[in-house]
């Protein structure tokens, strides 16, 4: 079966089945989810959003007068409360953030934003997959499926060291310097800005 995007929505390929539901003039056959008369062949997996999340509200977080609750952080993350406080948990054993419990609780930096670098906040939320090729086999009897996965490995370890550097050398400061900088050539300030 081939799941491809097509805009917003899934259409699915299946060419092992019988008479598809629905079929176009002359293109393929085609699952009732979508309207759409053809399909691209591209798969796409769904993005790790993880760290720009944790970074949007590191941000709201510095600026915070009082500790974040795991309410308002999940309705910040469009999540929910279980999942903001397992996703800041990593951030507290490395940590980047604190939590207190009880009436006025909740959560809050504990290092100063230039202190914290996007490498960090990467590998507390548990350092995911930077990219999403891989090779077919990781013991390959093939030679040249061995050659592919050495040019493959040795390409994603190098991409993967320039991103890293890039992402120690990005604090939650510059960030914010760059947020400054965005409303203030809209004219705003902070203080202007309502938001979960």
């Amino acid at each position: 079966m081939l799941r491809s995007l097509v805009g917003s929505e899934m259409c699915i390929r299946d060419r092992n089945r019988g008479p598809s539901p629905r079929r176009a003039a002359s293109g393929p056959r085609l699952h009732p989810l979508t309207s759409h008369e053809m399909c691209n062949t591209h798969s796409y997996m769904s993005s790790d959003v993880r760290l720009s999340s944790v970074l949007h509200l590191l941000l709201h977080m510095a600026d915070a007068p009082a500790p974040m609750t795991s309410e308002a952080m999940a309705k910040a993350m469009g999540s929910n409360p279980v999942v903001a406080r397992r996703t800041f948990g990593g951030l507290r054993e490395a940590g980047i953030v604190r939590s207190t419990k009880g009436p006025g609780g909740g959560w809050a930096l504990a290092r100063r934003p230039e202190d914290v670098t996007l490498r960090m906040l990467y590998e507390a939320i548990g350092a995911p997959r930077l990219f999403a090729f891989g090779n077919r086999s990781d013991h390959p009897s093939c030679l040249v499926e061995q050659a592919v996965n050495a040019e493959l490995d040795d390409a994603r370890q190098q991409a993967e060291a320039v991103l890293l550097a890039r992402m120690e050398a990005v604090t939650l400061a510059s960030l914010s310097k760059d947020f400054d900088a965005r409303l203030d050539a809209i004219g705003m300030k902070r203080s202007d800005i309502r938001h979960a």
